[in-house]
């Protein structure tokens, strides 16, 4: 809402709540065309969550984004949103968890040029972290013996990519400090 960039191949829906198009009546119109990969904008409310996770239990591919700190927190906001936690486990395959960090300008060095308008940073890249939830896991989650708010959101992969990137000099150290002060703390080295 609304739709920013025209995809080639993709059937997208603009929110239209004046007309009654809210983003819940869009989702549930596109699944009645049984699309094969459902990708939804961000699961923001119970509702929008319960059709996602319906549309998984019919065999859809469905891509969504969701605010959270980590795979953990992910898991942990959609049960909240009245998910059933079997369905979730029964259907979820892998939560994908990334933070943008600003790279360093290069002509610059830090000192203020055209490019960068002083601010040391041009342009920015990705720290990526993919949290697959493997069999034992899903026992567990199904038992409730994971803590989701308790057992850290493993971020590890993150601020290992994140400090490779600044002992690379790619990006300022003050970057990984930024997207991810929390995480810092808890991974040692």
């Amino acid at each position: 809402e609304p739709i920013e960039r025209r995809l080639a191949g993709a059937t997208q829906v603009a929110v239209n709540r004046a007309e009654g198009l809210d983003f819940a009546a869009a989702l549930r119109g596109v699944l009645r065309h049984d699309p094969d990969v459902v990708a939804i904008g961000e699961v923001r409310d119970a509702e929008t969550a319960a059709i996602a996770l319906s549309a998984g239990l019919s065999g859809h591919l469905v891509l969504a984004s969701l605010h959270a700190e980590g795979p953990l927190t992910a898991l942990e906001r959609l049960v909240h949103l009245a998910v059933d936690r079997a369905q979730l486990v029964t259907v979820l395959s892998a939560v994908l968890s990334q933070r943008l960090i600003r790279l360093s300008c290069r002509p610059c060095d830090g000192a203020e040029c055209a490019r960068c308008g002083g601010s040391g940073t041009a342009g920015r890249t990705g720290l990526f972290s993919l949290f697959r939830l493997d069999a034992p896991l899903r026992r567990r989650l199904l038992a409730r013996e994971v803590d989701l708010a308790g057992e850290g959101d493993r971020l590890e992969d993150l601020v290992r990519q994140g400090r490779a990137r600044v002992a690379e000099g790619q990006s300022p150290a003050c970057e990984l400090a930024r997207v991810l002060p929390a995480a810092i703390d808890e991974v040692a080295g």
